[in-house]
């Protein structure tokens, strides 16, 4: 064996230590990240009952029912403001 062949040999064995490296950091971003989904789903249940039980106070404490809006849209005037502002 001359030289080449064992340096060849050297990089083929660290070639394969490097892949079997990232072979195993896939497999625990993996697993982090499906840990990390069922945790958010969690959260989202928990946020959404604390929602609820907010939104219920003021018609507890004043006897009227708060409206909260999912999304709030800009009334055309002011979006041609805007519109105009930008050029």
């Amino acid at each position: 064996m001359n030289h080449s062949e064992i340096i060849v040999l050297i990089v083929s064995f660290l070639a394969i230590i490097i892949s079997l490296f990232a072979i195993w950091l896939a497999m625990m971003f993996y697993r982090l990240y499906s840990q990390l989904s069922l945790l958010v789903i969690e959260m989202s249940k928990g946020l959404e009952m604390s929602t609820a039980r907010l939104e219920k106070i003021p018609a507890l404490l004043y006897e009227k029912k708060v409206f909260i809006p999912e999304k709030r849209e800009l009334n055309p005037e002011l979006k041609n403001n805007l519109h105009k502002e930008e050029k």
